[in-house]
């Protein structure tokens, strides 16, 4: 897949102040990775691009995604399996579709064993429901 940036089995990263704008699919991702940290990202594809996931994550821990706006044509956020230990805060999220993991589809504040998604993390209107997933 086509993504701005990636990282892959990789460790102890941060960025921060990155802009990423009109990637082609993905704008970041990350896969099989620990201690990943991305703060004060502004990430941005035109809401009727489809495929622009702004972070897309799989098979990763400790992942932190902070202090960020993501305005993509698909999720802002979504969740591939493996993935724990994530902390999503202060998200401007919109006008896609939210924060999205392979079971759920986020539009307001959840916390789950290994994943916290704070309050404070704001999606703009489009979708106000719950997706379940499923992948045959």
């Amino acid at each position: 897949m086509l993504q701005s940036i990636s990282f892959v089995a990789s460790s102890n990263i941060m960025v921060s102040g990155l802009t990423s704008i009109n990637s082609q699919m993905f704008h970041i991702s990350i896969d099989h990775c620990h201690n990943i940290t991305l703060e004060n990202m502004k990430i941005s594809a035109p809401s009727w691009s489809p495929n622009t996931d702004g972070i897309h994550m799989q098979s990763s821990t400790g992942i932190s995604i902070t202090n960020s706006m993501i305005q993509t044509g698909d999720d802002c956020i979504s969740i591939g399996p493996g993935s724990k230990n994530l902390r999503i805060h202060r998200i401007a999220c919109g006008p896609g579709h939210g924060i999205r993991s392979i079971d759920f589809h986020f539009n307001c504040f959840y916390i789950f064993p290994d994943w916290l998604i704070h309050n404070e993390t704001k999606l703009l209107p489009k979708e106000k429901t719950i997706f379940l997933l499923t992948y045959l």
